[in-house]
């Protein structure tokens, strides 16, 4: 039995890149969807390419915090629907991607995660150096302990839910706090020392196909990704 599932976050209509990786996603282990009751209902809702596959989904949110509703982020829709699919979860680590990105192998994130498994493994869109943007990591595609992220997720949104900040600093930038709430979750303290030592980044390009997206920019990378802050590895850092 697998140790993985895979979680897809995001809206689900067709065409969603998603769809077309969901069989070779299937021979990591189990697949869940974690999408908007709105999308169950829509016209171009793709039943037929989810059959064995575990859809679960939330009604869009209402932003209760109003710093993130200024800024017009998507992070805490991410958040919600990440949340409500972890709770799905009941394997010990998951791998982590949305719904309008596609990967043809996650070896490359797997191989590194089994080096070091209290560890978060994610992609290089868009990380940045510790020096340049402290805590920034890329959170379209990751790898971790379900357990984790199951706690950070919970602790984000205790703050958000109560229109508040959550109590670190950098938590002004959406990928700065879920990476700071993680480490919390881990039990380790905020600094250099424990970023460089929990937060591992592998070259998506190194998957071979693949396509991710810039979604606020309208961009879409497809089998080639050039990182704008020249971070590739966990070297780079």
């Amino acid at each position: 039995m697998s140790k993985y599932t895979v979680l897809i976050q995001g809206p689900l209509k067709e065409p969603s890149p998603s769809l077309e990786a969901i069989e070779g996603y299937k021979k990591y282990g189990e697949v869940i969807i974690s999408t908007y009751t709105s999308d169950l209902f829509h016209e171009n809702f793709p039943r037929e390419k989810l059959k064995g596959t575990k859809v679960v989904s939330i009604d869009l949110p209402e932003i209760p915090c109003q710093y993130l509703r200024n800024q017009g982020t998507t992070f805490y829709y991410a958040l919600r629907t990440m949340y409500n699919g972890v709770l799905q979860v009941t394997t010990p680590y998951l791998i982590k991607t949305r719904s309008d990105e596609s990967w043809s192998d996650f070896s490359p994130f797997i191989n590194e995660f089994k080096k070091q498994k209290k560890s978060l493994v994610c992609g290089n869109i868009f990380a940045r150096a510790f020096s340049d943007f402290p805590y920034h990591i890329g959170d379209h595609i990751f790898v971790i302990k379900t357990i984790y992220l199951k706690k950070a997720l919970e602790y984000l949104l205790s703050y958000y839910d109560k229109d508040q900040l959550p109590p670190f600093e950098h938590s002004d930038v959406a990928e700065r706090s879920l990476c700071l709430a993680i480490m919390r979750a881990m039990g380790v303290n905020h600094d250099r020392e424990n970023f460089l030592r929990k937060v591992k980044i592998v070259d998506i390009n190194k998957v071979g196909k693949f396509i991710a997206r810039w979604a606020k920019k309208d961009i879409t990378y497809e089998n080639e990704f050039e990182n704008h802050h020249d971070v590739y590895t966990s070297e780079d850092l």
